[in-house]
């Protein structure tokens, strides 16, 4: 795998680390587990790939524009930038979902704690 494939895949999957993987450790072992594939291998496992329609140009991480997330621009730089700022906003995005349901949960939680000790704190009835 050339040097500047694997930095433009590490600058991909850095900006989708929280979207793809739970942790950075999982990162880094995707990587080392990764490091000797071909670049072909890793389009296939990633499903990276690149386009050019015109004078503008398309890198694609899934199966179509629909589905997938994709970066455009008039070079191959530009659209992999504008790619790991999409990337980079849909971790965001998916962080904040995440922790609203976790702080959801942890509503309901209180809520039946509260009442516990609530009801603990009533006096007792003889």
């Amino acid at each position: 795998m050339t040097k500047e494939y694997w930095t433009f895949i590490n600058k991909i999957y850095g900006g989708i680390a929280n979207y793809a993987f739970n942790t950075e450790a999982e990162v880094s072992d995707f990587m080392d587990k990764y490091a000797d594939r071909s670049e072909i291998e890793m389009n296939e496992i990633i499903k990276i790939t690149f386009s050019k329609d015109g004078d503008s140009y398309c890198y694609l991480i899934g199966e179509n524009l629909q589905e997938g997330t994709a970066g455009f621009g008039k070079t191959k730089e530009e659209a992999s930038r504008n790619l790991q700022e999409k990337c980079w906003e849909e971790a965001k995005t998916r962080r904040k979902k995440n922790r609203i349901e976790y702080l959801k949960g942890k509503k309901k939680e209180l809520k039946l704690e509260l009442v516990k000790i609530e009801e603990e704190l009533k006096p007792k009835q003889d």
